[in-house]
């Protein structure tokens, strides 16, 4: 059952939180308990939400909704993995939001018996240096690549242990199917309906007519990238386009299926197939 709601806005997309405040008061007509972080407490909200840090309110939300992009989803979901995110899109494509602008009356839904929980699968990015290891964890992808779009990176990458080949390339994409829709997507690689669970790799200009098409692996692979070496630049690797670390030659990258999953919340029947070409 819904009753407290995490009101996360985006105001570079919302200018005045206009579309929040009138969502916001749609949801309070239904009932609904809003909260958001004290840095609203004087905006266009302060009449309909009660505040409170976030770090508090994930602790008791039932549900999280967004005011943005697919960035502003991702944000979400980084900040609270187990609770549902319902995005509503103010951004130009949006594949994972479920309303636009224009459908926030339709937002008393979230209350109803037939709203459900879509789970989403994430990859976990480990980072080998030195005997030690950091784990990152990604709704959409983790993207290898160079300081400059000017210099190529070359890796190993295996599978399972086993060599699957030797890239020269602007640098690879490790998409899960959620993610196939994006970066990966302009990069040239295979869109996957979310509903399935696969590690979806693309290599970013590959210098080579052999291996510069995306491959597709399945989700118990254990994939890994050694020996990551670029000319007069550095190497980077950037997880769901927000945390960014810089590699050495030494470190070790591991790609896996994630124990955590993405919870998307669904008030409408909308066919994945029917989104991807309505929103082209």
């Amino acid at each position: 059952m819904i009753s407290n709601i995490y009101i996360y806005p985006n105001e570079k997309k919302d200018e005045g939180l206009c579309v929040t405040k009138r969502a916001a008061q749609i949801l309070r007509e239904h009932g609904g308990t809003l909260w958001a972080e004290p840095s609203y407490s004087e905006s266009a909200l302060k009449e309909l939400c009660r505040f409170a840090p976030k770090e508090d309110i994930i602790k008791f939300a039932d549900l999280i909704i967004t005011f943005g992009g697919d960035g502003t989803i991702l944000s979400a979901v980084r900040d609270a993995i187990l609770i549902p995110v319902l995005g509503v899109n103010l951004g130009r494509v949006g594949f994972m939001a479920e309303l636009e602008a224009t459908e926030i009356s339709l937002l008393g839904r979230v209350f109803e018996t037939d709203a459900h929980i879509e789970e989403r699968m994430m990859i976990d990015v480990l980072l080998e240096r030195k005997g030690e290891t950091q784990t990152f964890s990604a709704l959409n992808d983790a993207c290898l690549s160079a300081t400059s779009n000017s210099r190529v990176v070359q890796f190993e990458l295996f599978c399972d242990g086993n060599h699957v080949s030797h890239y020269r390339a602007d640098g690879i994409i490790f998409a899960t199917p959620n993610g196939s829709t994006a970066y990966s997507l302009s990069a040239g690689g295979s869109v996957c309906d979310p509903g399935c669970e696969c590690i979806c790799v693309t290599p970013i200009c590959s210098h080579s007519l052999i291996n510069s098409r995306p491959l597709i692996f399945a989700p118990e692979r254990l994939l890994t990238v050694a020996g990551v070496e670029t000319r007069d630049s550095d190497a980077f690797i950037t997880i769901d386009g927000h945390t960014t670390v810089k590699l050495f030659p030494a470190d070790r990258i591991k790609i896996k299926r994630s124990e955590k999953k993405g919870k998307l919340m669904r008030i409408l029947n909308r066919p994945f197939h029917s989104i991807l070409y309505g929103k082209f």
